[in-house]
């Protein structure tokens, strides 16, 4: 389940596709801490749940659009960088990724 590759993660696109080349070695990384996990008596379902608790606000939540538009007004980014952080995230620099994922750690614990 967490390593399916056809598994949306962002509205109509699979994990494969959002992680573009990366997805392999992210594949192998979530398969080896799952099995570490279950090893201890963890369950995937407990580890997905978790995943939901911890970022409840990341891709594949139903409004991660508008998170993602609320991500790239604050970070002044245009369309095209916009596109990538909602639908090709790989593609962007990770400068980038740092700035949005420390906005969006101050949104989620503001509220």
């Amino acid at each position: 389940m967490l390593c399916d590759p056809d598994r949306l993660v962002l509205p109509d696109l699979p994990a494969h596709d959002a992680l573009g080349p990366a997805w392999p070695s992210i594949a192998r990384r979530v398969a080896g801490n799952v099995k570490q996990h279950q090893n201890v008596g963890y369950t995937v379902r407990a580890l997905a749940n978790w995943g939901g608790i911890a970022g409840p606000r990341w891709w594949g939540r139903p409004d991660w659009n508008d998170q993602a538009h609320a991500i790239a007004e604050h970070l002044d980014l245009n369309r095209y960088r916009t596109r990538q952080l909602i639908r090709e995230p790989w593609k962007l620099p990770f400068e980038m990724w740092e700035k949005a994922i420390e906005y969006q750690k101050d949104v989620q614990y503001r509220r």
